[in-house]
């Protein structure tokens, strides 16, 4: 039986794809740019992310890498400096959970589980985006890749995780996302059990195989049976 469980943020707990067409509307609206280009913006994006994933970005230099891609489509003559503070300003003010996130995160609590938040992506950003949602309320604790030193699926960001609160059997641990080749590569290198979020659209892959697979959040309160004396619950409203 699990004791801990490390949740990824965007798009599994949060709605990171709403929070990011909100920030770029702000961004166009600023720099005149068009809003249709959002498709070729995110692709990029995605580009970029999955880049760093692979260890070939850094963390600073995904920020200016993806705007570098995207600008020149836009005929704006602002530096990819300025754009990047622009977004992550506004990004950091979009935290969007989806109508289950809290909810669920109460039960599993209550049912004696130790609730993590286990994310890549940039501090400030991240945990702005928790504020804004009281999110934290919710969990025993967050890590971001960026304060860690290493991102999803490097095994040492777990390892760095499991260490700070003290586990020492990560058979105790499961980690839970939406994505294979971050959250569920990850935790598999890190001898992390794993549940995959099946989002609606995302495909299987023969090599990156999780131990259980879930189309609905909710669907983890079916497979987490209550271990221990209820704990205090979070707060059934934000502060």
């Amino acid at each position: 039986m699990y004791t801990y469980l490390f949740f990824d943020c965007d798009n599994t707990l949060l709605d990171f794809d709403q929070g990011e067409r909100n920030a770029f509307s702000i961004l166009c609206k600023e720099l005149d740019i068009d809003p249709g280009s959002y498709p070729l913006y995110h692709t990029l994006n995605s580009e970029c992310w999955k880049e760093f994933e692979r260890g070939e970005l850094g963390q600073l230099e995904l920020r200016m890498e993806r705007f570098r891609r995207f600008l020149p489509s836009t005929g704006t003559t602002a530096s990819a400096q300025e754009v990047s503070d622009l977004f992550l300003s506004a990004l950091s003010t979009e935290g969007i959970p989806y109508p289950e996130t809290k909810p669920m995160l109460t039960e599993l609590r209550r049912r004696g589980y130790r609730l993590y938040l286990a994310s890549n992506g940039i501090a400030f950003v991240q945990q702005g985006r928790y504020k804004a949602c009281n999110l934290l309320s919710y969990v025993d604790g967050a890590f971001v890749s960026e304060e860690i030193g290493y991102q999803k699926p490097d095994p040492r960001f777990f390892d760095a995780v499991c260490k700070h609160e003290g586990i020492t059997d990560k058979k105790q641990c499961v980690m839970i996302g939406d994505s294979l080749t971050s959250d569920i590569k990850g935790g598999k290198a890190a001898g992390i059990d794993t549940i995959w979020y099946r989002r609606e659209g995302a495909t299987k892959d023969d090599v990156i195989v999780p131990d259980r697979t879930i189309t609905r959040l909710t669907e983890l309160l079916e497979l987490l049976p209550p271990r221990s004396p209820a704990r205090r619950p979070a707060p059934d409203s934000d502060r």
